[in-house]
């Protein structure tokens, strides 16, 4: 029986030198908690992208004489194709802000005024005048004052545009007195 005794005790103190030892263990250092990435910044509030130059050395107009000048360009940015033929040409650009579309060109020793009227008509853009009129606007025209309590029903009807009716309404409704 004393032999059990000590073997179960010896096991008791084996099981608690080893708990002992486990907890003497280095334990690896906890893992970082991950890194949240902040909210992404709103579309307006970026700074605007630098726009990378398409035209090539092949596309900057070679001057001749006589304002004639050799391109060679393909799948140019309009906006800035045009600067360059209207510098060639010796003709001041302004181009709206809705002004945009690729071309290429192929130009070989040809008046620059030509060349810049060229890709212009080949964009469908128009050079100069005024704006086109509206077509649904009714033109303004300055008609001189009526007086509504002393014209008759037809200057109504004509200077109105309203019907019949209502301008017999207006007539009738001026003599009337309120009782």
């Amino acid at each position: 029986m004393k032999e059990n005794y000590r073997s179960k005790s010896g096991r008791r103190i084996a099981a608690g030198v080893a708990l002992a030892c486990a907890g003497c263990m280095v334990q690896p250092a906890p893992a970082p908690a991950p890194r949240r990435s902040p909210p992404p910044v709103p579309m307006r509030e970026l700074p605007p992208l630098p726009i990378e130059s398409t035209v090539d050395a092949a596309v900057v107009p070679v001057q001749s004489q006589g304002g004639r000048i050799t391109i060679t360009s393909t799948n140019t940015d309009i906006r800035e194709l045009l600067p360059l033929l209207a510098s060639a040409a010796g003709v001041n650009l302004v181009m709206g802000p809705d002004v945009r579309g690729k071309v290429s060109v192929r130009f070989q020793d040809v008046p620059a005024i030509d060349a810049l009227k060229a890709v212009i008509d080949q964009a469908g853009l128009t050079v100069g005048g005024t704006a086109p009129r509206a077509p649904w606007a009714k033109p303004v025209f300055y008609d001189l004052p009526v007086n509504v309590n002393y014209a008759s029903e037809t200057t109504l009807r004509s200077r109105f545009d309203i019907t019949p009716e209502l301008a017999h309404w207006v007539v009738k409704a001026r003599t009337m007195t309120v009782k």
